[in-house]
This record gives structure tokens, C-alpha cells and sequence, in this order.
């Protein structure tokens, strides 16, 4: 993969993108889309890097999920599965070396089934992922997504680990992100969660603080959370921004939300993309926290967050300067 320059900022602004998979007329419509909003096309296809990525602090290095392809048909490729059709799914490792991803290599703690969803921790000592191995105490898989990491040892990732305090058997835990200050923010339909639109618990937002080395009892981000399902997301360095995906009416959009006096405002749309039954997801920010990422259909986008955000929004973050229009 090419890329149109390097991380040297701690971020990264590309403007090329592999097609290989993806039908032309699909991509004519959605960089089209894409232009008129203002976003770039950028690196890779999410035909194949599969439910978000994430970068190194440093922006030297950059850990993707992906499918697992086991050949090409008509041009097409067919991806190896497992269990009731699910496709295999384990998380890579490139180099982003003067403006190129190299040296591709799977990660020494994913099983190359199960895993997929990393996101690296400030420090770069950690990274977090949803995987449907079996718990600890489970013979089997519950089917159910749970939350994992692997973190560096003698400068090496060490074997995956349950993530502690936050894995119910039976309930899904999933896209965990480390903040700063150590508390860890998580989606799932646990006890709590508010009613969905079936009357079974939503998908929601959850926080688990750290105190005294120990995380505490999960709390509803109630002021987030809706009837519909809350998903990927992605919270500033700071702690008070936001983004974060929500599926309504059988469309995925992305929110944001901004925090105040310790508290989450009421999320509004961003309104990234306006085509009819439209799949917005995977969030992500760069390293230097000034360039938004996610995926749309087929392609991976990018804009500058500054962009996206009104002057509270901006301000929060440190961003409150001129759009760059």
C-alpha cells in the first residue's frame, strides 16, 4: 500500500487507495460523495482491513484487522471462514516507512481466527481487541464478543489476555479503549444497558474507572446511549471528544459528543456522508489527534477534525483555529 506521505507529524495524510477489490461504479460514487464533503480517500480498502485499525503514537507503525483471504474467483476474493459462516478475521502489523505500509506481518498474539478491532493505548504499550476465543473458564466460544489485549514484554507482545473486570460470560464486551487516566470505555448489551427498540437490552457505551489498581464497577454512559445500538468509537487524548458510531433505521452514522463540567453532552450526527442506507463506521483518529479517519462502504476516508467540528466542539480539543478551507 502507498501512501502520500509520512507520519513524521505523528499523523498521516494519504490520498491513495488500493481498489483491487472494490466495483468501479462503487468507487466513482463514493469518492464523488466523498469530494463534495470535503473528505480525502485514503489508504487501504475495507474490503479486506476489516472493522477498524490503529495507529502507534509515534505514527510509525500502523495495526490492521483483516479478513482472511483464502483464493480469488472472478476477481473476487473468498474469504476462509469458520464456525456458522463467519469469516476468519486476525490483526496485522505495518511499517509506515517514508510514505509506504511495509513488512506486513501478523501479530505474534492474534490466533488468526477470531480476533479483529485493535486499538493501542497512548502509551503504546497495550492493544485492545474484540475476539470471540473462549473465555478463561469456557470449554468452547459463547459466540459472544469479548474483550482482549496483549501488551509489550521484554519488547515483544506478550500472549493475549482477557481484559479484567469488564468480561461477562454470555454478554458482549467489545471495542475497548485505555484513556489516560487508565479508566477503559467499552461497548456492550450487559445488565444496565438501556431498553432497544425489541425490548432486549441496547448495545451501549460503558466506563470502568481504575482506582487503587483495581477497576471499579462499570457505569452507563447514560447521556450517550440511546434505544438504538451504540458502536466503535474513539475518544480524544484529552478525554473530552467523542466519536463514536450509531446504527439507526438500518444505517450507521457517527456521532460526537463533547464533555463538560465531567459530563457527556447530548451526541449530535456529523453527517459525514448523506447516500441512502449508508454504513459509516470505524472512527479513528491520527496520532497527533488533528486528522479524523473511518470507512464508508468500501473506502477508508479522511478530513481534518477541525473540519467537522463546530467552535465548542474545536475547542475542547485544542482545535480552535480556522477551518482549513
Amino acid at each position: 500500500m502507498t501512501l502520500s506521505q509520512s507520519a513524521l507529524d505523528g499523523g498521516i495524510s494519504v490520498k491513495n487507495v488500493i481498489l483491487a477489490i472494490i466495483l468501479a461504479t462503487v468507487v466513482v460514487a463514493d469518492v464523488a460523495s466523498a469530494q463534495r464533503r470535503g473528505l480525502t480517500v485514503s489508504f487501504g480498502d475495507s474490503a479486506s482491513i476489516f472493522n477498524t485499525f490503529t495507529f502507534s503514537p509515534d505514527g510509525k507503525r500502523l495495526y490492521t484487522s483483516e479478513r482472511i483471504v483464502s483464493r480469488m474467483e472472478n476477481g473476487r476474493p473468498i474469504f476462509e471462514t469458520w464456525g456458522d459462516n463467519r469469516p476468519k478475521t486476525s490483526i496485522f502489523e505495518y511499517q509506515i516507512v517514508n510514505g509506504e505500509l511495509t513488512g506486513r506481518k501478523e501479530v505474534e498474539f492474534a490466533d488468526g481466527v477470531h480476533d479483529f478491532a485493535p486499538h493501542m493505548n497512548f502509551a503504546g504499550t497495550r492493544i485492545y481487541f474484540n475476539s470471540r476465543r473462549p473465555l478463561a473458564d469456557e470449554e468452547k466460544s459463547d459466540g459472544k464478543l469479548h474483550s482482549w489485549y496483549s501488551e509489550i514484554q521484554n519488547g515483544k507482545w506478550s500472549r493475549a489476555k482477557q481484559v479484567e473486570g469488564i468480561n461477562l460470560a454470555g454478554v458482549h464486551t467489545a471495542y475497548v479503549q485505555e484513556l489516560d487516566d487508565g479508566s477503559l470505555v467499552f461497548q456492550s448489551d450487559r445488565a444496565g444497558s438501556v431498553a432497544g427498540r425489541g425490548g432486549g437490552p441496547s448495545l451501549d457505551l460503558w466506563i470502568t474507572r481504575r482506582f487503587n489498581g483495581r477497576y471499579l464497577e462499570p457505569e452507563n454512559l447514560r447521556s450517550i446511549n440511546s434505544e438504538y445500538d451504540e458502536g466503535a468509537f474513539v475518544v480524544s487524548k484529552n478525554g473530552k471528544l467523542l466519536i463514536f458510531t450509531r446504527v439507526v433505521e438500518r444505517e450507521m452514522e457517527v456521532c460526537v459528543s463533547v464533555k463538560k463540567q465531567g459530563e457527556w453532552e447530548p451526541p449530535r450526527p456529523l453527517h459525514l456522508t448523506s447516500a441512502s442506507g449508508f454504513v459509516e463506521q470505524s472512527p479513528r483518529l491520527s496520532p497527533n489527534g488533528k486528522t479524523f479517519y473511518f470507512a464508508h462502504n468500501a473506502l477508508i476516508l479522511e478530513a481534518p477534525l477541525r473540519d467537522l467540528l463546530n467552535s465548542e466542539e474545536a475547542a475542547a480539543v485544542g482545535l480552535s483555529g480556522k477551518l482549513s478551507n
